[in-house]
């Protein structure tokens, strides 16, 4: 009853933000929230279930978890509205003179645009990320493949290749406004083309994050558009976001598949894959009426971090915090490593973490926690002043959202996209850098 209690609470919050609130920023926020904490904790309050590592015995550090995430979401939301009020409302204005009417122009920056990305994913496939899975190429049997991943890159180059693939996002959202404000069949086919394409490399990269993303920037782009027509119809509108959404979700197992199809049993190199009886095994499993039912699957795995960051809650009450150790990354990570040789690699170790908490078996790979869980990790209850922060940060992009600017708001939408969908601050910095390098890249191009 306590757990019901605590997440009705939070849950109003949410709620009150997302319909009351005129900042996207914080609807958006409040909304990924709902869904990976105050929802999660509902769940387990009402049917006694959730993720895997679940433990009714320590439901104590899940109430824990949720009444500081209570804190940090008043601490943030207050945060912002006091900087709103106090410093100002007024918005940062930046006028880049540029002509974007030009259809040969935009044709050529299109062009070169695409051959930056096709070369630069081409070299992160040959990076060994086809399908997110290592054993794919060395198993299937598809000689060309085996000839590309032997072509062998510096890795000194590789932030430099992850920064220009990322221009398939700036474009998605640059091509989809030049459309939005000329309307011409050329633009809107452009726009669809490299739509399409960023879903393809989603696919093949075997990253939902890339589908996930290039999705949302289609309805940013196009919601004048959704607003208009959907939202006037709102069983319509309701209907078509849940079989849209769990299409997605379906696309999202599907690519699961796809990056464990081939694996090594044991500690041999004989391959096996997914098919036969395991295969069918499987798919009963996942569409079995029970808790293993794929969407409840996916809400309670993939989408809840109440219980990761709850497992991270007890870890820190066993054993202390890190005193903000990690969050040392973010001034570390802006001096360029050519300037320091011997600066280290910029990492949480939340692999170790996982699995010192029980959070997994083996310190094979790592847990997003979000900034909250991280806060917590970091500095314990004190951890709550990273919410300050975030709503200064949240505050300071926010000024640049009226810019009608076409290239200044495909920066500012990608940031924001950036931040929000970062599982860890400990080096958000360096990441909100690294997008303006590479916008600034992009902008000097055209």
């Amino acid at each position: 009853m306590l757990t019901i209690l605590i997440s009705l609470f939070l849950i109003s919050i949410h709620v009150l933000v997302f319909f009351r609130s005129n900042e996207m920023i914080l609807k958006s926020y409040v909304f990924i929230n709902f869904i990976f904490f105050s929802s999660q904790g509902l769940f387990i309050g009402l049917f006694g279930f959730s993720h895997p590592k679940f433990d009714p015995q320590n439901i104590d550090f899940v109430n824990l978890t949720l009444l500081y995430t209570i804190i940090f979401e008043i601490i943030l939301i207050g945060s912002f509205y006091l900087f709103k009020s106090k410093i100002g409302k007024e918005r940062v204005s930046i006028n880049l003179n540029f002509n974007t009417s030009s259809t040969k122009v935009n044709l050529l920056f299109f062009s070169i645009i695409m051959i930056i990305i096709l070369i630069s994913e081409f070299i992160l496939i040959n990076a060994n990320v086809f399908f997110s899975n290592s054993h794919f190429i060395k198993c299937a049997e598809l000689d060309i493949f085996k000839y590309i991943m032997d072509l062998k890159i510096n890795k000194n180059f590789l932030q430099m290749i992850k920064l220009t693939a990322d221009f398939k996002y700036y474009i998605l959202l640059f091509s989809g406004f030049v459309y939005m404000s000329s309307k011409q069949n050329i633009h809107k086919n452009i726009f669809y083309i490299i739509l399409f394409f960023c879903i393809l490399m989603g696919l093949i990269k075997g990253q939902r994050s890339i589908i996930l993303i290039s999705v949302i920037i289609y309805c940013i782009v196009n919601f004048e558009n959704i607003k208009n027509y959907y939202f006037k119809k709102p069983f319509f509108a309701a209907t078509y976001f849940l079989i849209a959404g769990t299409f997605l979700i379906m696309v999202a197992r599907f690519i699961s598949h796809l990056r464990n199809f081939f694996f090594y049993r044991g500690n041999t190199d004989s391959c096996e894959m997914i098919t036969g009886q395991l295969g069918r095994e499987l798919l009963s499993h996942e569409v079995s009426l029970s808790k293993s039912f794929f969407l409840i699957d996916f809400y309670l795995t993939r989408l809840n971090y109440l219980i990761p960051v709850s497992k991270i809650t007890e870890y820190v009450d066993k054993v202390g915090s890190l005193n903000g150790v990690q969050y040392l990354a973010n001034f570390i990570g802006l001096i360029p490593r050519f300037l320091w040789e011997g600066k280290p690699i910029i990492t949480n170790d939340m692999s170790f973490y996982a699995y010192k908490s029980g959070l997994i078996k083996s310190p094979d790979f790592s847990v997003g926690l979000r900034p909250i869980g991280e806060s917590f990790l970091n500095l314990g209850w004190y951890g709550i002043l990273i919410a300050i922060l975030i709503g200064f940060l949240f505050y300071f992009l926010n000024l640049f959202k009226k810019n009608k600017n076409i290239f200044v708001k495909t920066v500012y939408i990608y940031l924001v996209i950036h931040i929000l969908k970062s599982d860890a601050y400990f080096a958000i910095f360096p990441g909100i850098l690294h997008v303006l390098i590479g916008w600034l890249i992009f902008y000097l191009i055209y």
